[in-house]
């Protein structure tokens, strides 16, 4: 079973986001995370799992079941839903 410190760095750089980027996101201070990255607090409450999540587009149970596992961010899907309803609009004038 993987460890917070482990769930919560690898979700973060499978985002792309830096730990102060993380902090602005979710509101969770950068010492905080620093705290949990370099397993030096090795809990985490509910409240502070529901933030990280949200900014990391995952479920908060990845920081209580030991899943590394991390689901694509609803932004990125919905950029490429954007993209293909542009793509989409764009065959459907040349029809015209």
């Amino acid at each position: 079973m993987a460890t917070i410190q482990e769930i919560l760095k690898k979700a973060r750089k499978d985002q792309g986001l830096s730990m102060r980027k993380l902090a602005e996101a979710s509101g969770v201070s950068f010492s905080y995370i620093q705290l949990l990255e370099s397993g030096k607090r090795k809990n985490i409450t509910v409240p502070i799992a529901q933030k990280l999540a949200g900014a990391l587009g995952v479920d908060p149970a990845i920081f209580f079941n030991g899943d590394v596992q991390v689901k694509r961010p609803i932004s990125a899907i919905l950029l490429e839903l954007a993209e293909r309803v542009k793509e989409l609009e764009d065959q459907v004038k040349e029809l015209e």
